[in-house]
């Protein structure tokens, strides 16, 4: 969480990969949407390790598996701050003519996750407003057409 936090400050991310070689450098809003990211993300993981060493676990996962739409929309929000980074891209796609175009598949895929991100963000708030209808909707899924 620290990271992410320290990246939203500084706006800057630079990505290495295991023997020091730059790999991506993100500024801007892409390097802010990577760090609002990795901070969702952590801020998960801390609240799963809190309510297993508060003895939770198991109240939480059972009603995490009742009434998921406030995980839905937690994990759609981290995975929409992550897949809009892709769509800003990287300071190296920005490189050249060359570079831009061969990073348009990496933009297109932030687009669709982008997508996939804001459906499920949209279902998640779904699910909590209107659970009733929600439940209908799943039964209808499961059950499929009759």
């Amino acid at each position: 969480m620290g990271m992410g936090l320290r990246t939203m400050r500084r706006r800057e991310e630079v990505t290495i990969d295991e023997i020091g070689t730059v790999i991506a450098t993100y500024r801007g809003p892409a390097a802010f949407c990577r760090g609002v990211s990795a901070v969702l993300t952590g801020l998960g993981i801390v609240a799963a390790a809190f309510a297993g060493l508060l003895g939770l676990g198991a109240a939480m996962e059972t009603q995490l598996r009742e009434r998921p739409g406030a995980l839905i929309s937690f994990a759609s929000l981290a995975g929409l701050a992550w897949s809009l980074s892709l769509v800003f891209g990287s300071v190296e796609q920005r490189g050249s003519t060359l570079r831009l175009v061969a990073g348009a598949l990496g933009r297109l895929l932030g687009v669709v996750l982008t997508t996939v991100s804001v459906a499920g963000l949209g279902l998640g708030v779904w699910e909590m407003v209107a659970p009733a209808q929600f439940d209908h909707l799943i039964a209808l899924l499961s059950n499929g057409p009759r």
